[in-house]
């Protein structure tokens, strides 16, 4: 993701493919760590650097911007936290930082197609982390 590998020592990572999603119950979170609480939700997202050489042979990653457009969401309780539209390999790696209150039960990280179909559509999310603090 933007030059920088991910999935190994220090570098977590989650891929997702596009109409795709996950949902933490925070709640859970707090049960199993009484003592701290949670204040945000952060993570780097972006399209990977070799997705498209992985599908053709081609590292020509230009020549196959047409083909990854997808939207990126984060829900709180179902509610629109975050959310960027036609997210393209022209946009490297970005940030989130998601303020999460104490009420706040359950966190969503979903993908959908940005409307070109969903060929070639991932998003790396990475270093995605629950920022805690002790009470």
């Amino acid at each position: 993701l933007d030059g920088q590998a991910y999935g190994a020592d220090d570098k977590e990572v989650m891929v997702m493919h596009s109409n795709s999603g996950i949902t933490i119950d925070l709640d859970a979170v707090r049960k199993s760590l009484p003592q701290l609480n949670i204040s945000k939700f952060e993570a780097v997202y972006g399209i990977p650097d070799q997705i498209y050489e992985s599908y053709t042979g081609d590292s020509d990653v230009a020549a196959w911007a047409a083909w990854a457009v997808l939207d990126v969401h984060v829900l709180l309780d179902g509610k629109r936290a975050f959310y960027r539209k036609s997210l393209d390999t022209s946009v490297r790696k970005n940030s989130i930082s998601i303020p999460i209150r104490d009420e706040q039960r359950f966190l969503t990280l979903a993908v959908t197609d940005g409307g070109n179909g969903n060929h070639g559509d991932y998003v790396v999310f990475g270093e995605s982390k629950l920022i805690l603090n002790i009470e």
